[in-house]
This record gives structure tokens, sequence and C-alpha cells, in this order.
């Protein structure tokens, strides 16, 4: 069974991989993840299956036994990740076509914990408990609508 941590409004049509993240290609976490089965802690390594769009790919976490999968440990456990949430095993880096800020640090994933975040594309203010990109050093977010239509 595929999992996956996003509502159906916000799939999107499956994309080309990254050229330095290509499909079977090892990567870890760099923040906690979570969707409504389970929790990766920083470090977590998986697998590239898929691109999802431009910011996120689709990664099989159980494929290198990672990650605590509850009883039935063989399960496959897919997650969609933002690239600014995972790097290359091999390289230790974010992937080149991970999105960045205008001084060009990555951009992470976050979940609003307040009202009035405001993205900084189409100036849209965000309710509470919205999905976005964001660099906390230079106070810029990107709401998910922006960013799918880059």
């Amino acid at each position: 069974m595929l999992r996956l941590n996003v509502l159906p409004t916000e799939i999107s049509l499956w994309c080309e991989l990254p050229v330095d993240l290509p499909r079977g290609h090892e990567v870890e976490t760099t923040m906690e993840l979570m969707n409504r089965c389970v929790s990766m802690k920083p470090g977590t390594r998986g697998i590239v299956v898929s691109g999802i769009n431009r910011a996120q790919l689709l990664v099989n976490f159980a494929a290198l036994g990672g990650g605590e999968f509850g009883e039935d440990s063989d399960a496959p456990c897919y997650m969609t990740v933002d690239l600014g949430a995972i790097r290359s095993c091999e390289t230790g880096k974010f992937s080149e076509v991970a999105l960045r800020c205008k001084e060009g640090h990555v951009l992470n994933p976050f979940v609003s914990n307040r009202c009035g975040f405001q993205c900084d594309s189409c100036e849209t203010t965000m309710a509470c408990g919205i999905s976005m990109l964001g660099c906390r050093s230079c106070d810029y977010d990107l709401c998910i609508e922006c960013v799918q239509a880059m």
C-alpha cells in the first residue's frame, strides 16, 4: 500500500527526478518528518523512488530498514519529502535544484504554527496549520501553490 503525507488536492503530476538524486539514490533526512503513519528522525535513510513535483520526491524509508514502522517492519514506508528536508548520503549535500531564498539558503518545509505567515511570492496571508517552505535566516516563505507553480 502506498502511503503519502499529502492531501489529495496537493498531489500533482509526477515529474522527472533531479539529476543529482536519481531513482535508487540513498538519501537521509535533515529534520524530523511525519505523516499519518510514522515519524522519521533526522538521519533516517531511504531510497529515492520518484519525483512528485519541482520541490518534492517520493522516498522509500523501509528499503534500508530505517525508522520505526510498527508491527510489520517489512512493510514499505513511502513518504513524500521536500527537497529541503533530505540530502544525498553520497555527497552530504542538498539537491542542486532544491528551492532557495535570494541569499541561497535551502528552503525548509514547515507548518505555520500561527496565523499571519505571508507568502513572499503571491503575498497571500496564510491560516494557521498550512504547509509552506521557508528560510528562517532571511524570513522568506513560499506557499505550496507558488512552489508548485514554479
